[in-house]
């Protein structure tokens, strides 16, 4: 089954991410940018912190999706 998603999933998700390794504060007002992708659902940004995402199953299709479309991109982390 293809995994299927659009802007407002990623916009989603991106909304509910779970820092592994972050507490609060001046990290989640800030805008990172995504460099890298650790596997299906786990994605690190610039300062190296990788951010586990809520609700997105580590496949091969979702580690393909955010690698095309959210690898370089502008994001901020909102704590769940």
């Amino acid at each position: 089954m293809p995994l299927r998603m659009n802007v407002k999933n990623i916009a989603f998700l991106l909304i509910i991410v779970l820092l592994s390794s972050c507490g609060g504060g001046s990290f989640e007002k800030k805008y990172h940018v995504v460099t890298g992708i650790i596997d299906g659902n786990t994605i690190e940004v610039d300062n190296g912190v990788q951010i586990d995402l809520i609700g997105v199953q580590n496949t091969r299709e979702s580690q393909a999706y955010l690698e095309q479309n959210l690898l370089k991109q502008r994001v901020r982390i909102v704590f769940d």
